[in-house]
């Protein structure tokens, strides 16, 4: 806890150092993602590796990996040009799903082996990995073009659908079988909010950053929100409004990474900021916790 250590990419075949996300599977290997790869950690090495051919082969995947994602249930789906590969670590199997050549995947997720995936039409797919099928579901109630989306799935199975940077965001009830609204949603749209990240915490509540307004809280339970933001007059708000990335640790702490201003974290039994800069001014665009408790920043 005393020391930080970079692990650079640009010399593994990325532009610059961005790091887009990071995962890590029930096997305890951490894959990292960054505009053009995919790396993953080498804890023998102690290096990062651009090399993932044979990681992926040793699970049976030898195809070329256009996509990879690392589930909720930390299940690792890899997506090539005609199939999706689904590797379950608990009972070492490897599932392949055919998709046709028309489907074009944009983003998925999966909680509890419910997955779902994000299309370039704007329709909503569901995966039974069983059956090694996929179904249409519904379709988002908004064209897409330029924007970079993202799918993710709540413990209570809706499904969230957010455009970097954009101000749109969608909420569909797989129980009601419908788009519905939620706490905070006119306050999003009323102020144009850019978003930036979006997760939920262990109480039922979603967690949205934006580009400027800090951090909207939607509590279903209480059909409310909360903002967070900075306040000049208190030394426990946030150091900025700019939110780049929203974790939740195994401790029942929220983190909140910023722009330029270091990583924040609050108690969820009751909001109090505690705010701690990092040695260099870098966005912090993704958090994760390793499976010995380490904090990783992107």
């Amino acid at each position: 806890g005393y020391h930080f250590k970079y692990y650079t990419v640009d010399h593994l075949g990325a532009y610059d150092n961005n790091v887009q996300r990071i995962w890590e599977d029930a096997s305890g290997t951490i894959w990292i993602k960054t505009p053009v790869n995919y790396c993953y950690y080498n804890r023998e090495k102690d290096r990062l590796e651009n090399t993932i051919t044979t990681q992926l082969g040793a699970l049976g995947i030898n195809e070329t990996v256009q996509q990879l994602f690392v589930d909720e249930d930390q299940n690792i789906w890899c997506v090539s040009k005609d199939s999706i590969y689904y590797y379950q670590f608990e009972s070492n199997i490897l599932k392949r799903i055919k998709y046709p050549d028309s489907m074009v995947i944009c983003d998925m997720n999966c909680r509890n082996s419910a997955a779902h995936l994000l299309l370039a039409d704007g329709s909503i797919a569901s995966i039974d990995v069983e059956k090694s099928t996929i179904q249409a579901i519904t379709k988002l109630p908004y064209n897409f073009n330029t924007l970079t989306p993202h799918i993710y799935i709540d413990r209570d199975y809706r499904i969230w659908i957010y455009f970097a940077h954009g101000h749109e965001i969608f909420c569909y009830s797989t129980q009601k079988k419908e788009w519905i609204s939620f706490p905070g949603q006119e306050k999003l749209y009323n102020e144009h909010c850019n978003i930036t990240t979006l997760t939920d915490d262990n109480k039922g509540n979603i967690w949205i950053g934006t580009d400027n307004n800090g951090v909207i809280i939607s509590q279903f339970s209480k059909k409310t929100y909360t903002q967070l933001s900075k306040d000049f007059n208190s030394p426990y708000s946030l150091p900025c409004n700019h939110i780049t990335s929203i974790y939740e640790d195994e401790n029942n702490l929220m983190w909140i990474g910023t722009g330029k201003q270091g990583v924040s974290y609050t108690n969820l039994n009751k909001i109090n900021i505690q705010n701690h800069p990092l040695p260099s001014q870098e966005d912090i665009s993704s958090l994760f916790e390793d499976k010995k408790g380490n904090l990783w920043f992107g």
